[in-house]
């Protein structure tokens, strides 16, 4: 993972992204989803306020962007899934084989789902490199504690030119990555399910001697899972562009969401306190995370 896509507070625990498990009685058919959802990033934070949500552009005085996937799905297939993760977010093996879960899944969620795009920042090699953002990911709503992300679904305001899409070829590689690092213990990200999109997207390749193709794949979007996806690029953006009062509200919201057991152990104490409290706590949980990394071989050459 890149700075800017890191999350922001990785959680431990043998299954990594602390998936819900939910009774019988909890079980929402994926069509009943929107009435289900809890989303609380687009309820307390700041959304842009434009009229051309897909136009590529810095996006400044927000913490997030609302926009619909623009995926195009002509023939959507379900190339694989998570029966556990599906589970975790009330679906059955039925909904896994439906017409609505197709459709969600390649990029088509219904209109009454609140969609989204987040501004972050991110730096390399130590250096701050400006604002990145999602740029091919859209988040389709929060549901039983977990945010469900669509990775392909089109262009957003932080795709800089790009198409926004994902091949097949990438989609399998995070599902794969993701859910082999869960099993073996290491907090990550989860993917609930890769699914073609019925068209080609046109990207870059090399052959064996090296030299650079254009070459068609089978598009695809895959979706996956976590408790958040907040960033640290996303409090690095605002403290860089010098905007303390969305840092500050971007960093109640962490609070509130993934934190919530800070402000229970402390009540009444000042925000300072407590925003040090998260920064150790992150601390810890970034140091058990690459330790996790090294532990399963992960280096850099």
């Amino acid at each position: 993972m890149r700075g800017g896509d890191r999350l922001l507070a990785p959680s431990g625990g043998r299954l990594g992204a602390r998936l819900v498990t939910l009774s019988a009685a909890m079980r929402r058919p994926i069509a009943d989803w929107p009435t289900g959802f809890d989303n609380s990033l687009p309820r307390e934070l700041r959304a842009e306020e434009t009229s051309a949500p897909h136009e590529s552009r810095q996006v400044v005085g927000a913490h997030f962007t609302r926009v619909r996937p623009t995926v195009s799905s002509p023939n959507p297939t379900l190339v694989l899934h998570s029966d556990e993760v599906a589970a975790s977010l009330g679906l059955g093996a039925d909904d896994c084989a439906s017409p609505d879960f197709l459709a969600w899944f390649s990029g088509s969620p219904p209109a009454t789902a609140e969609t989204w795009a987040t501004a972050y920042g991110a730096s390399f090699a130590g250096r701050y490199g400006g604002q990145r953002g999602d740029g091919r990911a859209i988040t389709v709503g929060q549901l039983h504690s977990q945010e469900v992300q669509l990775k392909g679904a089109g262009t957003t305001p932080f795709s800089r030119q790009f198409d926004g899409r994902a091949v097949l070829r990438s989609c399998v590689r995070e599902f794969l990555a993701s859910e082999h690092m869960a099993a073996l213990g290491v907090p990550t990200t989860r993917a609930l399910a890769v699914v073609t999109t019925g068209e080609d997207v046109v990207r870059r390749w090399y052959d064996d001697d090296g030299r650079e193709r254009i070459r068609a794949e089978p598009g695809a979007v895959g979706t996956r899972v976590a408790t958040s996806f907040l960033r640290f690029g996303q409090m690095e953006l605002f403290f860089q562009r010098d905007e303390p009062e969305l840092l500050r509200e971007l960093a109640d919201h962490a609070l509130r969401r993934e934190f919530g057991h800070l402000l229970v152990q402390n009540p009444g104490a000042p925000r300072a306190k407590l925003y040090v409290a998260m920064f150790e706590e992150v601390c810890e949980r970034q140091a058990h995370l690459v330790a996790e990394w090294l532990r399963v071989g992960y280096g850099q050459g």
